[in-house]
């Protein structure tokens, strides 16, 4: 629960370093404010990876009747997540502009999963 608490601490965060870009950006301050919404989405990335990883392991809340198969494909899925928020975490230093479409290539990658998260 604690890490379920501290990623969704990270989720309400995220509306700070999002307006912080959607107003610095292309002006002075974007490198701060999109290093922000950078280390944001790498730290909601590493909660993520820790509380998948707590589940996985010995099955702690998967249903035994998910297939391993399932969980294996899941793993896969989300495999990129925290190299790829830290590759936009240290973009951001060089070219604060890339990082933030960087991410929204993130973004549109990882949609189908999301989706398919909430049809079932």
């Amino acid at each position: 629960m604690f890490i379920n608490l501290l990623l969704l601490l990270d989720v309400a965060f995220i509306p700070f370093p999002t307006k912080l870009v959607a107003d610095y950006l292309q002006s002075a301050g974007e490198d701060a404010a999109v290093v922000a919404y950078a280390a944001t989405l790498l730290l909601m990335a590493g909660l993520y990876t820790a509380w998948w990883r707590y589940a996985r392991t010995g099955r702690r809340l998967i249903a035994p009747s998910v297939d391993e198969a399932e969980l294996r494909a899941i793993d896969r899925g989300f495999a990129p997540g925290l190299p790829s928020y830290l590759a936009v975490f240290v973009l951001a230093f060089f070219s604060p502009l890339a990082a933030v479409i960087l991410t929204l290539a993130l973004a549109a990658f990882y949609l189908p999963s999301a989706t398919l998260f909430t049809e079932q």
